[in-house]
């Protein structure tokens, strides 16, 4: 590839739209965090808040921060009395949230951490839910291959074993359904992913076994729809399946576009479904049964966590070592809004912000390419140089030729500074010349030339 010359050429900037639907089914940043961190615990506060505790960055981390929906911003919050590595978090039905991991648990409530027993079992990977009666239920986990130990209960006071479980598991997918059972699905028994799944009462404390999924998943997610069955999906599967509780039943479900083996599923406040995985989001929609893929996120994220928030917005955080920023999607309404002229101005209509959205597109700056543009790529790499303007920036900028992917590479940069982008190549390039095409996947911003001998 040394010696082939690129000449390129600007071809456009997209127009923005109106913030009133700019941020439709598309991803925001929200803020930087105060630290970045991987396999972090996300919860919401009765406020609103989202909190976010501990991780690994490589070692495990007592840190926690929150994000503030309406100021779109984050703040330290006080540290965990522990470290732990790949915790759960749950929001208790009384307010305050409890972090579980390791052999220890803590409750955040009114900015402070107070400790919360000691578990039974040493845990990390888990899977935890409220129960309805205020109790925290939690399931599997690297620490235990003994069935007597698979799950244990906090009760507010103290940690309990349960009765023993039909299969140990490992990153299992949870939820409890409406009349207070707990659905458990999926994860790793002895190293290899499992289909099997089973319903835990918490009145009895008894696990029964239920059908198996038609697929093993590991790293899968549960999310409650709306008529009460349970959507579950991820893992290295495109497939989905669905648990009738009627009927103790799985059915398939519509397949997502791409498989993610590192995917979140987190419920939207209504009643729809996101995951996120990579570079991707797609939302599913109860109602019709279907998937649909959002904008693509600045950043590929793996490790991260992400939860709905009460303003029906979807906040992923961490998920990136080097990367603090935090991204927000705001889903296309269910009914597309009405526009309502101004008083005063018949049949005039003018575009107001999201209030949902707080500052996040006010806060996404906006890139330039800087020239000289690359002219050669040397031992298969090439480095384009951005600036920054308008707010902070975030994007990934991808090489394509004849719409196959050759490089990308996702970055972030502050307002007002610039940034060099290598792009490593995937495969030869043919030596006939041929088009290319660099793209800044959020900005819309495409750069078109064409590669010579």
């Amino acid at each position: 590839m040394t010696g082939r010359t690129l000449t390129l050429t600007v071809l456009a900037f997209a127009a923005l739209a109106s913030p009133a639907s700019a941020n439709f089914n598309q991803w925001s940043l929200a803020g930087r965090m105060p630290s970045t961190t991987t396999q972090p615990a996300i919860a919401v506060l009765p406020d609103g808040q989202a909190l976010v505790a501990g991780g690994q960055a490589p070692g495990a981390l007592m840190t926690a921060a929150l994000f503030d929906p309406r100021a779109n911003a984050w703040s330290p919050a006080a540290p965990m009395r522990s470290a732990r590595s790949a915790p759960t978090a749950t929001t208790l039905p009384g307010g305050g949230v409890l972090v579980a991991g390791g052999t220890t648990a803590d409750l955040y409530a009114g900015g402070v951490w107070t400790a919360a027993g000691t578990l039974n079992v040493i845990r990390s990977r888990h899977a935890a839910v409220a129960l309805a009666d205020g109790r925290v239920l939690v399931v599997g986990g690297d620490g235990t291959s003994a069935p007597d130990k698979g799950a244990e209960v906090w009760t507010g006071a103290a940690w309990a074993l349960t009765a023993p479980v039909n299969a140990v598991r490992v990153r299992p997918a949870i939820a409890r359904l409406r009349d207070g059972t707990v659905l458990v699905a999926g994860g790793t028994s002895g190293g290899a992913a499992v289909a099997s799944a089973e319903l835990y009462d918490p009145a009895a404390n008894a696990w029964t076994p239920v059908a198996a999924m038609a697929e093993a998943r590991a790293g899968a997610g549960a999310a409650l729809l709306p008529d009460g069955r349970v959507l579950v999906t991820g893992g290295t599967t495109r497939t989905t399946e669905i648990f009738d509780p009627a009927t103790r039943a799985w059915t398939r479900g519509a397949d997502l576009t791409k498989a993610r083996s590192s995917s979140v599923l987190a419920a939207l406040s209504d009643g729809r479904v996101a995951i996120v995985g990579d570079l991707t989001a797609e939302v599913f929609d109860p109602a019709r049964g279907t998937w649909a893929l959002t904008g693509e996120l600045a950043l590929p994220r793996s490790g991260h966590a992400a939860i709905g928030l009460s303003d029906n917005t979807l906040l992923v955080a961490g998920g990136n070592s080097t990367w603090a920023w935090a991204e927000r999607f705001i889903p296309a309404p269910l009914t597309p809004p009405v526009d309502t002229p101004i008083p005063n101005s018949p049949g005039t209509v003018d575009p107001q912000p999201d209030p949902r959205a707080g500052k996040p597109t006010g806060a996404r700056g906006t890139l330039k390419f800087l020239g000289p543009l690359p002219k050669r790529a040397s031992g298969g790499q090439l480095t384009v140089k951005l600036r920054c303007a308008g707010g902070p920036c975030g994007d990934t900028l991808v090489l394509r030729r004849s719409g196959k992917r050759l490089a990308s590479k996702a970055f972030s940069v502050r307002e007002g500074g610039t940034v060099i982008v290598r792009l490593k190549l995937k495969a030869k390039l043919p030596k006939r010349a041929t088009g290319v095409q660099y793209a800044l996947t959020r900005q819309k911003l495409t750069v078109a030339g064409k590669l010579k001998r």
